[in-house]
């Protein structure tokens, strides 16, 4: 995997294994004054497909340096997508009252902190990876 590929895959790896799974359904509340962020079918349905797209373009992302020009592209277009997508499922995190969403958000801060960077930062960073990403195929021409 090519060695701008490594930083967004830590950073995505570390947001896969840091958002906790949503629960089963049968411990879910059955209010929807009570209904906690991770209870919401929604949430559970976009964590659920983050990780799946999150794992095929991984598992696709090994393969990069044998991709065409085209083929580079399209992989980039996607990783923007999933950062993207990314980006709303945290903000829903930090948006949210509910305790657990709150403690998930403080834990990422935490530790992402021990690095020396915030999570803005961090979207920054993945950002700018796949921007150079763009330019390394254009000089390639």
């Amino acid at each position: 995997m090519p060695l701008l590929l490594y930083g967004i895959y830590t950073v995505v790896l570390y947001l896969y294994n840091t958002i906790p799974i949503p629960y089963p359904r049968q411990y879910a509340s059955k209010t929807k004054a009570t209904m906690g962020f991770f209870d919401s079918e929604i949430v559970q349905q976009e964590a659920k497909q983050l990780f799946d797209d999150y794992q095929s373009l991984m598992h696709l992302g090994s393969d990069y340096g044998k991709f065409d020009r085209e083929g580079k592209k399209i992989f980039i277009e996607q990783m923007e997508g999933m950062m993207e997508r990314y980006r709303v499922f945290m903000k829903r995190f930090e948006l949210s009252e509910d305790f657990m969403a709150k403690m998930t958000v403080e834990q990422l801060k935490t530790q992402l902190g021990q690095f020396g960077v915030t999570p803005q930062q961090m979207f920054d960073q993945m950002h700018l990876t796949l921007e150079r990403m763009k330019a390394e195929i254009e000089r390639s021409l």
